[in-house]
């Protein structure tokens, strides 16, 4: 069964979206998969059923969907004519959803997480390459230094030290209130960091998820409220705190900035749909004025934003990168609110830990 209207999706999909939010990852997934879900609907259905099989561990199904979907986005990237020109003529929420620049840089980043978690380090890197080239022309739309980071951490992995310098740069030059060192990754709040910091020979790089993302053209989700404006999660060794993690972006800032990029966009496209509506309603009104005059209010009414947006993405998007002492079999996060208080807490146990170099690669979340 479908649900209407614009922007709306398959009631599969928001199904799926309450058991991923209720911790039922893998009963997410299995009702993205069995429930309908409208063809145009269909890249977004994999991007968020792969973020429900990534939560549940089961990280190559995550990344079999993910490589769906960045096929598909591909694919409609060479979109029909016809679909093209009744979104001209009508709205944006005809069209086949291929997700927002900074979804599909996601795409890439979150696929390259899992190849992490596999040790797949050179797949990692391809997606690397794939999130420097997707980012090379924006026009217009957020840069995200958190992609960036992931992308640089991919490079370094295969050892690409150009590779990841430009990315950790970028990266940094982002971020107004922390310092990432080019060289090392190392992430240092404020910005009276030394210009060149050496990476400890072992170390943990932990990718950490925070709260909600929003509904795209929606205030936050109430549930991001306990939070607080900046949320951390830090990290300890029995009585010792080892380190913390720090925002390097928000879905919520990602998705005002490429709505307020949107709105100029559709201003210059509303121009353009007004004069092709009034020339079919003004040709129809010659032969039948009253035909005429409910065709132009139709055009009109069916004029809308496109508001889908993938929604099981977080909304602090994280990183920690600290050094790890010899003896840490075992390590405690901490997911805390702005005031400190610790809201949910994990246990990593950092010997079963993919390892390269030295570095211990995690990722967690919670919301």
């Amino acid at each position: 069964m479908l649900t209407t209207g614009t922007g709306c999706v398959s009631s599969g999909l928001n199904r799926s979206r309450a058991q991923f939010y209720s911790g039922s990852f893998e009963e997410a997934a299995e009702t993205f998969e069995n429930r309908p879900v409208r063809s145009r609907d269909q890249v977004l259905m994999l991007m968020e059923r792969g973020t429900a099989w990534q939560a549940a561990g089961e990280y190559k199904r995550a990344i079999d969907d993910w490589l769906k979907a960045a096929d598909l986005i591909r694919a409609l990237d060479y979109i029909r004519l016809s679909e093209k020109a009744s979104s001209l003529i009508i709205n944006d929420a005809t069209q086949t959803y291929s997700g927002r620049p900074y979804e599909r840089a996601l795409l890439h980043a979150f696929t390259a997480k899992s190849f992490f978690m596999l040790e797949q380090w050179h797949s990692a890197g391809v997606e690397a390459r794939l999130i420097a080239d997707g980012l090379e022309e924006l026009n217009g739309f957020p840069d995200d230094p958190y992609t960036r980071y992931v992308a640089a951490t991919a490079f370094e992995l295969i050892r690409d030290y150009n590779g990841s310098r430009i990315e950790y740069t970028k990266a940094d030059e982002l971020t107004k209130y922390l310092r990432i060192d080019p060289h090392s990754g190392i992430i240092t709040p404020g910005t009276n960091a030394p210009s060149r910091q050496i990476s400890p020979s072992n170390e943990l790089i932990l990718f950490a998820g925070i709260g909600r993302a929003p509904m795209f053209n929606m205030p936050p989700p109430a549930q991001n409220a306990r939070w607080g404006p900046s949320p951390y999660v830090e990290i300890r060794h029995g009585n010792q705190v080892l380190g913390r993690s720090y925002t390097l972006m928000t879905t919520t800032a990602l998705a005002h900035d490429t709505e307020r990029r949107i709105a100029a966009i559709q201003a210059a496209k509303t121009v353009t749909r007004i004069v092709i509506k009034e020339s079919i309603a003004s040709a129809v009104e010659e032969n039948n004025i009253l035909l005429g005059e409910i065709l132009r209010i139709f055009l009109y009414a069916t004029e809308a934003p496109d508001t889908r947006s993938w929604q099981t993405l977080p909304n602090w998007l994280q990183v920690a990168r600290i050094p790890l002492p010899e003896n840490a079999t075992h390590l405690q996060l901490n997911f805390k609110s702005s005031g400190g208080t610790t809201l949910k807490t994990m246990v990593l146990e950092t010997t079963s830990l993919p390892h390269t170099d030295g570095k211990h690669i995690f990722q967690a979340r919670a919301w």
